[in-house]
């Protein structure tokens, strides 16, 4: 049976819910002292750890079925530090990659330009929100990049001898990639080096 674009969207939602509630029970066990609270909750866990199981094997299937998911993967892995497992990977956590602008992406994934405080000391405020599991896959998708593409790298470089914190100068590695894999998606074209530095739109 075909699973459709949307169908796969929603399968990623539907884990995403499951994973949030999965964080918050595993919490909750931890702190648990009563055996049987323990147990209780332990039973949930496993129910939404299968629950997870189930739809990450209906979303494997997706990649093998789906004509337009196979292309977004064939697009991706273009991408230099981009294999089929991280492609996979950005295509299960971040299916919006493709249907929004620039600017709106970055602000999804919570790498949005940051801004200076307004105590006058020059700080910078941290990127917030967006699902930290994302923002770090995106991290290390940036991080082999720079190791793969020169232009990547001295971007990084520039922003650094500029004077920019590391921190800062990652997050800015982030949304630039975000911008490349974003504007990929949107045109159906293979990475070009020319495309590490199309403005945020």
């Amino acid at each position: 049976m075909d699973i459709s674009e949307g169908a796969f969207e929603e399968l990623v939602r539907r884990r995403r819910d499951l994973l949030r509630l999965l964080s918050v029970e595993k919490d909750r066990l931890s702190r648990a002292g009563s055996p049987y609270v323990k147990g209780s909750i332990q039973a949930l866990v496993d129910t939404l750890t299968g629950h997870i199981g189930e739809i990450e094997n209906e979303l494997d299937a997706a990649f093998e079925m789906n004509p337009e998911i196979r292309e977004k993967d064939r697009l991706l892995q273009s991408v230099p530090g981009i294999d089929a497992e991280m492609s996979r990977k950005l295509l299960r956590e971040l299916p919006e990659l493709g249907t929004m602008s620039n600017r709106q992406i970055a602000g999804f994934v919570g790498v949005a330009p940051p801004k200076r405080k307004d105590n006058g000391y020059g700080e910078y405020q941290k990127s917030r929100g967006g699902d930290p599991f994302v923002r770090q896959l995106v991290h290390s998708i940036t991080q082999a990049a720079m190791q793969c593409d020169g232009k990547m790298e001295a971007f990084h470089s520039r922003l650094i001898q500029g004077g920019k914190p590391e921190n800062v100068a990652i997050v800015a590695c982030m949304r630039k990639m975000l911008v490349i894999l974003n504007s990929i998606l949107k045109k159906k074209e293979v990475y070009s080096n020319r495309e590490a530095f199309q403005p945020v739109e």
